[in-house]
């Protein structure tokens, strides 16, 4: 009798992040979509919403800035365009007519640019957070399901914060991802940041000789700038063959 079997794992579904499961516009409206729609449909005048929405989901303190500067700026557009003087048509006249809407498609076009910019990212982070797929793996035993669950759970958030850093590294910065010395809310699975973790805490998570947690550390100090890759970190500081793969794992660099 074969000692392997398969069986679809249900990982929780706070954990996993996953790229798009739906199909057709409505999917893709539904997804995330409308923040784009609504920014283009309205200029930016209603830009602020989708931060506004997603700052709600994430609860983060950089996202409720940019709401606040967005709701500032489209308060700013609205008082330009009540005080153009307008024609029965409700086409700008005189100098001031001209000014005054001049200036406001000059704020409105760069201020729709930007939040749509940032809103492409965005709307990834907020709607692939939360949500579940099965995963097949190959389970020795039917009894270890709960413990191989919970690997795969903590290895999809770490996947997950991974992924939310190289979008947002402020994001990942004000969350504290990689810094399970630091007082936080924002489970990331895992992770140590290698750009900023003091050496106790690289040695803890990633199971390494403190020796070899020091030479990380002595090596992100000569670099003179932070780490863009887990192997120049490995090579610089000279680890251990058999500590890489742990490293691997764990690893987290934060831009910013």
């Amino acid at each position: 009798m074969s000692s392997g079997y398969q069986k679809s794992v249900k990982v929780p579904p706070e954990s996993v992040p996953r790229g798009p499961a739906h199909r057709g516009p409505w999917g893709w409206f539904r997804h995330g979509g409308w923040y784009l729609v609504l920014t283009l449909a309205t200029a930016g005048l209603c830009a602020w919403v989708p931060f506004l929405h997603a700052a709600r989901r994430l609860r983060t303190a950089a996202l409720k800035r940019r709401t606040a500067i967005y709701a500032g700026l489209a308060v700013l557009m609205v008082v330009l365009l009540s005080a153009t003087p307008t024609d029965a048509q409700g086409d700008p006249v005189g100098t001031a007519g001209d000014v005054l809407s001049t200036l406001t498609g000059a704020l409105a076009l760069p201020v729709m640019i930007v939040a749509l910019i940032q809103q492409w990212s965005l709307r990834r982070t907020v709607f692939t957070a939360g949500r579940s797929r099965p995963i097949t793996r190959t389970s020795p035993d039917p009894a270890a399901d709960p413990a191989v669950a919970e690997i795969l759970a903590a290895r999809a958030r770490r996947e997950q914060a991974r992924a939310l850093a190289a979008e947002d590294p402020l994001m990942a910065r004000e969350l504290r991802i990689g810094r399970p010395d630091l007082a936080r809310s924002y489970d990331d699975g895992g992770l140590v940041d290698l750009n900023s973790a003091p050496a106790a805490v690289i040695a803890r998570v990633c199971e390494l000789d403190p020796a070899a947690a020091d030479a990380i550390v002595t090596a992100r100090a000569s670099h003179g700038s932070r780490f863009t890759t887990v192997d120049e970190i490995l090579v610089l500081a000279d680890i251990p063959l058999d500590a890489w793969d742990r490293i691997r794992d764990r690893a987290v660099l934060i831009a910013t």
